[in-house]
Order: structure tokens, then sequence, then C-alpha cells
């Protein structure tokens, strides 16, 4: 019945609305079978929605409609789930930007379920990525990134090791935000001072340590294994700027 209607604005608007509100009771996660043209209507359902509604901090507005879709994602219809994955998860052509800050469908899914005032709404979107990437947390990260794999990887109690997320994004992916390497802007940044550069290694070296403590990764801090191969030298209290000259071996240096 719901393959048949023509959406309109705004998307879930009778009798849409009451098919939709009835998919999540529906028992899409036991089904071996899915229509594929029942999940193209589905997604632009969805993409109607996060249009309309996304803008507007009502996305509770189509919880079911997500709810539904995360039904399919645990279900056993391959073909479905195939279709899923292809219009879901991010593309290569995606990750010409930050995973999250562009204006297709995966990146407006990731940034809802990082901005959304919902919690229902971010669980359930990151809860069908999860899915959609086999329940395997390398392939959740290199689906969606780190930054946004993280915190569900933590409420779920779900560790990865640096060995794996190295493994999982690929040497020219950024780990953090699923981008490719080759399509970040280049920053120009000044030359640091050796304080400054003391500064950021104990920044560094702070930041590395609340991450391990969160337990979602087994991670070895770079500016402890540094300091230990000796490529970091501890600052004299007395150095000041006007040492560099003399002496290029003073500071924190990597």
């Amino acid at each position: 019945m719901l393959s048949k209607m023509t959406i309109l604005t705004p998307p879930l608007q009778a009798p849409v609305s009451i098919l939709v509100n009835c998919l999540p009771v529906l028992p899409l996660s036991k089904k071996k079978d899915i229509e594929v043209s029942a999940v193209d209507k589905l997604m632009e359902i969805l993409s109607d929605c996060i249009n309309f509604y996304g803008t507007q901090d009502k996305e509770s507005e189509f919880l079911p409609l997500l709810l539904a879709i995360n039904h399919m994602s645990q279900s056993d219809a391959k073909a479905a789930k195939e279709r899923l994955q292809h219009k879901i998860i991010p593309s290569e052509e995606d990750r010409k930007e930050a995973l999250g800050m562009g204006q297709s469908l995966p990146h407006k899914l990731l940034h809802m379920s990082n901005m959304s005032m919902f919690p229902e709404v971010r669980e359930v979107i990151m809860t069908t990525f999860f899915e959609l990437s086999e329940r395997d947390p390398s392939l959740f990260v290199h689906n969606v990134g780190f930054g946004n794999a993280a915190g569900y990887l933590n409420s779920k109690g779900i560790e990865i090791s640096q060995k794996e997320l190295g493994s999982a994004v690929g040497p020219d992916v950024n780990p953090i935000t699923g981008q490719r390497l080759d399509a970040e802007p280049e920053v120009e940044m000044p030359e640091m001072t050796d304080e400054e550069k003391e500064r950021e290694a104990e920044r560094l070296f702070v930041l590395f340590e609340r991450l391990k403590a969160t337990g979602v990764m087994d991670v070895e801090n770079p500016v402890t294994a540094a300091m230990q191969s000796g490529r970091i030298q501890e600052l004299p209290d007395d150095a000041s700027d006007d040492d560099d000259s003399d002496d290029n071996s003073k500071g924190k240096k990597s």
C-alpha cells in the first residue's frame, strides 16, 4: 500500500503517516525476503523527512520510520540489506568530506546522530549503521569514522584496539573523520616555539590518557612512546626561545 502512494509535503501526513506508524510492529527483523522496491520507498520517505523535519528539531516525528529501517537491517533479507547498505553506508564519493558534514543521505544521518536532541533517534541511527556493518566494530569504524563511532561503542562496552583501528580505516583515510586524506584541506600553521611544542605534547598526553581510560580503545600513548624512545626531550625550566639558535635539540620534539 505504501509503495503505491505519492509522498507529499510534509511527507508524514495521512494516509502515509498511518502506514509508517504501523511499520515498527511488523516482524521485519524476522523476514528472509523483503522487496528491494520497498527499501527504495522507505529511503525516499526518509530523505524527504530529513529535509523537512530534521531542520526543525522534529526528528522524533519519523522515529517509527527509522525503527522500521533498523528492523530491516537486522533481517536475513539479503537483497534488501544490500540495498540499505548501498543507500546508507557512506560511499567513496562521500569521503571527499568529513563524514557527517556533507549533503548526501549518509552524511545527513550521521550528522543527525550527533546533533539530534532526541536520544532515541541517535540510538536507532547508530544501531542501524552497526547492523549494516555486520556488527563488526572494525567495519563499523571504517564505515562511519571513529569520531562518529566512539560514543556508540563506549555505550555498548565494545572495545577496539589501536591495531584494529589502524587496519579498519586504511592508510589513506583519516581514522577520526573518515575523510580521504587527499581530500582534506591544507592547513598552514606557524612555526611553534619550544614552549609551545612542550604544551602541545602535554595536551596530547592528557587527551590520550583520557581516551585510554574510557576503555573504548586499547591505545598506547604516543607521547609516552616518543619519550621512551628518546624522540622527546624535557625542556629545561630556564630555556628560552633564544636558545633555539644555539641548541636545536632542546624542547619536546618528535
